[in-house]
């Protein structure tokens, strides 16, 4: 079932949404970036790699920027039988999520001056940074999220970290390749930094699994909470 949607071309202004970034940037001094505390005894660099929505981020930021639009353009909610259409069909496994979020994603379509609509998102949002992840975010962290990239390269752009996300196509909203989730994260991790490993993985749910497992240390997130990763056997 085609699904085609508009979507004008993303411009945002980095300065505007770091101003609301309550956390102030961690000072990086030449002298870190150059240690070698980073790399492994294999000489791979270590990092950090975290999931966004409810590990970094309190909540959904799909489902939060989509309540953020209906709440100013209630005409999106014609949308709504097609998106609960596409939900019963992905749990009744007749669907893959990908398919799934591309029905729910055509609301786009709707929403005026989108590019404008996602600053005024983040400048509202961006307070739900969780406490925990602005006191130890690091400059090579890498955010992993089966979100789509245009969403949250604003506010990744302004905690100055990485990002992995799905490939969403802006005028289509169709997606590119496979959504990031299970997997596709690591494949994906994999290809963006071959010479990497991962030192602390966080997230808060067990569907990172694949992620945790190739990480040195991983961390479940239950809010501010940090709690060991269950120990799966394998």
């Amino acid at each position: 079932m085609p699904f085609v949607y508009f979507f004008d071309v993303y411009r945002y202004n980095r300065a505007t949404l770091g101003r609301n970034i309550h956390a102030t940037k961690n000072t990086l001094t030449a002298s870190a970036r150059e240690s070698n505390d980073w790399r492994s005894a294999s000489g791979k660099k270590q990092m950090n790699v975290y999931d966004f929505d409810k590990t970094i981020y309190d909540g959904d930021s799909s489902i939060d920027f989509y309540v953020f639009n209906l709440k100013k353009s209630w005409i999106i909610a014609l949308f709504m039988p097609a998106q609960l259409a596409a939900g019963l069909l992905y749990k009744l496994r007749l669907i893959d999520k990908t398919a799934m979020k591309q029905v729910f994603y055509a609301y786009f379509n709707l929403v005026p001056q989108i590019d404008r609509r996602l600053d005024e998102f983040w400048q509202q949002y961006s307070s739900r940074i969780k406490r925990f992840y602005q006191d130890t975010r690091s400059f090579d962290d890498v955010i992993i999220s089966a979100s789509p990239e245009f969403l949250l390269k604003p506010i990744c752009d302004a905690l100055d970290v990485q990002l992995i996300g799905s490939k969403v196509d802006k005028k289509t909203g169709a997606y590119t390749g496979k959504n990031c989730f299970g997997e596709e994260k690591v494949n994906r991790f994999k290809k963006a930094f071959p010479e990497s490993t991962i030192d602390t993985f966080y997230s808060d749910s067990l569907s990172d699994e694949p992620l945790a497992s190739i990480s040195k240390h991983a961390v479940l997130v239950e809010g501010e909470l940090l709690k060991p990763w269950p120990i799966k056997e394998r």
